[in-house]
């Protein structure tokens, strides 16, 4: 782990971000316990989620609260609908045009008074992480019967899309490293502030132009396992994604840190592999047959140990922390990698093409990157955010492994997706 955040506390970490313009800093004491009391919101900040909701009347155009003002719709899924909007409260405070995300959350979800609490306690919490390779949440709000999330806009693609591309062909296994690497300083500041994510997988990280990731949809999945969310809460919520779920999350289980150690594993091996480690099987149906992960070229003697560790179908074998699973997984230094100094991306390119966003920043944040990348993967980068797909120098060497995978191995519509 990088020496700027391993081994803090959560409360010395949450100083690594500023407050978004026009948002009120909240301070949170670390959490020793899992459960133990989060910060408590006035009752002004807190919406009234007793009432059911109607069908959602929202569309482009559409102005929230008489602040956020609807201006592209930008994805859709079970719980609910994604638009590009602009904050306008600060647009008259700051003569800019900052933009945040906001998710309106489908009838089913949100004619679930129940389902609303558990996510309603969940923002309580979560709207207090902050971490560089987090995407920030701003808010839970109702306007009328529409209740909907703010988060931080960000330009870029999530790493499902890139692994569903041609692209996919240039991440290498440095790059890849340097994925898993801030995908873990993520989960392992948020378990110490007493979050598990329960949700790890490609579609909820996203890659920014500079290449850094960021892990989103916190909570969400912390509600759908929630031990007293009956299954139709869940149901409303949307089942984890069951290629890299643990065997104790499929079956219901109060989420540990230690699933996702196990759905991080599950990431890298897709990374460096080029297909899931289980195939079309999931972890639960996979231990019943007795099947064992097989290692696949690219993963060092020491690398395979580790993964075997945070692969384990009891959580007991795993991993206990984060940091344990990512140093143990890790080569020695690279001095690349851990350049002080490395190429940033010119956003302004990035600005004149629309891109997958998903959530919201009221001032868009860019993070220095902490470790440089090959000149593949520079390449490649680049080619996200300029026109005309992947350069001519961006292709995957002879010898990566990425490029040498056999087929993807099909399997369910649900196991497919990243």
């Amino acid at each position: 782990m990088r020496a700027d955040s391993k081994n803090r506390p959560a409360k010395e970490v949450l100083s690594h971000t500023e407050p978004l313009a026009g948002e009120a800093s909240h301070e949170t004491e670390p959490l020793d316990d899992v459960h133990a009391a989060t910060t408590v919101l006035s009752r002004d900040e807190i919406p009234d989620v007793t009432d059911l909701a109607a069908e959602p009347q929202v569309q482009v155009g559409s102005l929230l609260r008489e602040r956020f003002l609807l201006k592209e719709e930008v994805d859709a899924g079970g719980m609910g609908v994604v638009y590009k909007a602009l904050d306008q409260q600060l647009a008259d405070a700051y003569g800019n045009s900052p933009s945040v995300a906001i998710k309106v959350l489908s009838p089913k979800l949100a004619q679930n008074s129940k389902a609303l609490r558990a996510l309603q306690q969940e923002a309580t919490k979560i709207r207090c992480l902050t971490h560089p390779h987090i995407v920030r949440f701003i808010d839970f709000d109702r306007d009328g019967d529409q209740y909907f999330l703010v988060m931080e806009w960000l330009e870029g693609r999530t790493l499902a899309s890139i692994l569903d591309s041609p692209d996919a062909r240039n991440i290498d296994r440095i790059y890849s490293m340097r994925i898993v690497r801030q995908v873990g300083e993520a989960l392992e500041y948020a378990h110490r502030c007493g979050i598990v994510h329960a949700d790890v997988k490609p579609g909820n990280v996203m890659i920014l132009p500079n290449g850094d990731a960021k892990l989103f949809d916190f909570g969400v999945a912390r509600v759908r396992q929630a031990q007293s969310a009956s299954r139709d809460e869940r149901d409303a919520l949307g089942a984890a994604t069951p290629a890299y779920a643990s065997m104790q999350v499929l079956t219901g289980d109060v989420p540990a840190a230690t699933d996702d150690v196990f759905s991080l594993a599950c990431l890298l091996y897709r990374l460096i592999a080029g297909y899931r480690v289980f195939g079309p099987r999931n972890a639960a149906d996979a231990s019943q047959e007795g099947m064992t992960p097989q290692r696949p070229q690219g993963f060092t003697d020491k690398q395979w140990s580790a993964m075997r560790k945070a692969l384990s179908y009891a959580r007991v074998t795993r991993f206990a922390t984060m940091d344990e699973f990512i140093e143990a997984v890790e080569e020695e230094v690279n001095p690349v990698l851990d350049s002080p100094s490395p190429p940033t991306m010119d956003l302004d390119v990035a600005s004149r093409r629309r891109v997958l966003p998903i959530a919201a920043a009221v001032l868009l944040l860019v993070v220095t990157v902490g470790m440089a990348i090959t000149d593949q993967g520079r390449s490649w980068l680049q080619s996200l955010v300029e026109p005309g797909g992947p350069r001519p120098n961006a292709a995957a060497p002879e010898n990566d492994p990425i490029a040498t995978v056999p087929e993807l191995v099909t399997g369910t519509a649900e196991l497919d997706r990243d």
